[in-house]
């Protein structure tokens, strides 16, 4: 299965740096599950409003029509989620080619009702302004 490519090449380059630099333990958080909001609303098959929930750096990378298109052709074939189980969670400050901020890295694995293996979700998240945990990307392989 391919990864979804719903955002630019440095988007995709900051996740594979997450990936390779961090070396961090996974931590507990403050904030109840940060991304399941938008990681729900995907399952609801509610791409747009995920687009609406992901963060300002997010919907600056790419349009509300655009997500929504490549949304649907990566989820779609999926079916609906059978279950998902959080694997790891870590942080990173400051990765290479993403902007300046405090990240989060979730990793998944999701089982759908149209796969018979698991698959990988990933979900790196920033903390925005506000101070909440907000999607910057969404990977599903």
């Amino acid at each position: 299965m391919k990864p979804l490519r719903a955002l630019p090449l440095v988007l995709r380059r900051s996740l594979v740096a997450a990936l390779v630099v961090s070396s961090m333990p996974s931590i507990a958080h403050a904030q109840d599950a940060p991304g399941d909001d938008f990681l729900h609303a995907l399952d609801a098959r509610r791409y747009a409003d995920s687009w609406d929930l992901s963060s300002g750096y997010f919907r600056q990378s790419v349009s509300k029509g655009e997500w929504t298109k490549q949304a649907i052709g990566a989820r779609e074939p999926l079916g609906d989620v059978a279950s998902r189980k959080l694997r790891s969670s870590q942080p990173e400050s400051n990765p290479p080619g993403a902007p300046p901020g405090e990240y989060l890295l979730q990793t998944y694995d999701t089982t759908f009702t149209s796969q018979g293996a698991p698959c990988t979700e990933t979900l790196p998240l920033v903390r925005d302004p506000d101070g909440r945990w907000r999607a910057v990307g969404y990977f599903v392989r």
